[in-house]
């Protein structure tokens, strides 16, 4: 650990004061011509490179060389080398700590490193070797840092243990005006080796919807908890599969429509899901409340306004948790009796009430029940008003629509496999080009 810092202290020394100022916009363009360099070069190129560096690493380390030279690193000797000069790269880049005030920079590092990280397998002295290996693992940790960045543009939080919140943001995004953008091809890379781990895999969705396919009818209709749960998660990620779509689209139109594949495969999936969710959205409603919207309505009328934790401002005695979770689905449901809506309203509008109790010591995650709260009981006072106006009594609940989910259910499970399977061929694709990427010093390395 020690010899790691040392080694960066000294890149730290090597690096030139401060870069000239660059705009973030410029430090994509940089990024993006980083990422063509990068790209562009043939395999003869690639095999000058390692020559001319091997030769000039050989010069460079001679004591004897009567060459003047500004390079005091074998990094230094790297960035010479292998970036052009027309990119402003330097040792503070390599150095540089990700700051989430400037994504473009970020993306510029990061590419960097990548170009240097292919040639960092140089045979070195005993002496350099230690360099070499951090220069690899900056490069390492700067590409998850670029993919969590992207991740977080879209989405806010990768913790799905409050699936409510991540509903929300989902929503509120796709209601925006300013929705989330795409502004490069390297973004553009990781998107698509990332976004069914970010959309699907991470909500456990193939699990949730096998322990439905599992069952009976008989043993369906009595787990409102495992219906909710399946009408949540097909919700959010339709909806987060829809925010990464539209920025691609619109990346596409800007760039001869290279993406169709992508944003088609991208379609098809969030189709899927979004049918399923609508077929079941008020079903799930009329089903999990039924005739019991009354009752639920008393409790909340009559529950305590004192809280003290989390689970105090969300709970009510009497209501199941899947009907609290019901509460918290976006969008929300049509065709069902206007009680329902006005049920969801009653209950956000008491956790809102019970933030404001005196005795409720703040915290972030009290915090963030409030700020989940405050929208949703305007959208669904919204939605109350508007279903009382068109009269709606609500569906009579049709006794074939537990059979006909189950099959829903197993169409949507073979439809996501068949959307992995393209994402182990891209995989593999790139598994392609980076062996016949991989240097020679790199293949000696991994041998």
């Amino acid at each position: 650990m020690l010899r790691h810092f040392i080694v960066i202290l000294l890149l730290c020394h090597q690096g030139l004061l401060t870069n000239a100022e660059i705009t973030d916009a410029e430090y994509i363009t940089h990024a993006e011509s980083l990422r063509e360099h990068r790209q562009g070069m043939t395999d003869d190129q690639r095999l000058h490179l390692q020559n001319e560096l091997e030769t000039l690493y050989l010069k460079w380390k001679d004591p004897n060389n009567s060459d003047e030279s500004e390079i005091t690193s074998i990094t230094g000797l790297l960035i010479d080398t292998i970036i052009p000069k027309s990119i402003p790269f330097t040792l503070d880049d390599v150095r540089y700590p990700f700051d989430t005030k400037s994504p473009g920079r970020n993306e510029f590092v990061c590419l960097g490193l990548r170009n240097l990280n292919g040639f960092a397998y140089l045979r070195v002295d005993d002496v350099h070797k230690q360099e070499l290996e951090v220069l690899r693992a900056l490069a390492t940790t700067a590409e998850e840092k670029l993919k969590a960045q992207i991740r977080s543009h879209f989405f806010a939080s990768a913790d799905v243990s409050d699936i409510s919140t991540e509903i929300l943001q989902t929503y509120l995004a796709l209601k925006s005006v300013d929705r989330p953008c795409v502004s490069s091809f390297s973004q553009v890379e990781l998107i698509k080796m990332n976004w069914l781990n970010w959309c699907v895999d991470e909500l456990n969705i193939d699990e949730k919807l096998g322990r439905l396919t599992e069952m009976d009818e008989k043993t369906l209709r009595e787990s409102k908890g495992e219906l909710v749960d399946a009408l949540a998660f097909t919700q959010v990620a339709a909806g987060k599969i829809q925010l990464i779509e539209s920025s691609l689209s619109n990346f596409n139109l800007k760039h001869s429509n290279i993406l169709n594949e992508s944003v088609n495969d991208m379609e098809v999936l969030r189709k899927v899901f979004e049918d399923f969710a609508q077929k079941y959205r008020s079903i799930t409603w009329t089903h999990t409340v039924g005739t019991d919207a009354e009752l639920y309505l008393g409790l909340i009328n009559g529950a305590g306004a004192g809280a003290s934790s989390e689970a105090d401002l969300k709970n009510v005695e009497g209501i199941p948790d899947y009907v609290i979770s019901l509460f918290h689905l976006l969008p929300t449901p049509e065709n069902v009796p206007p009680e329902y809506l006005e049920l969801a309203t009653r209950y956000h509008g008491l956790v809102v009430n019970r933030f404001f109790v005196p005795k409720v010591e703040s915290n972030e995650e009290i915090e963030w029940v409030l700020h989940d709260a405050t929208p949703l009981k305007k959208i669904y006072e919204k939605a109350a008003s508007a279903a009382r106006l068109s009269e709606s009594a609500g569906p009579t609940e049709d006794c074939s629509w537990a059979k006909d989910l189950l099959g829903d259910a197993e169409k949507l499970r073979l439809t996501y496999a068949k959307a992995a399977d393209e994402r182990y061929r891209f995989y593999a694709e790139l598994l392609r080009e980076y062996k016949y990427g991989i240097t020679n010093d790199k293949v000696r390395h991994l041998w």
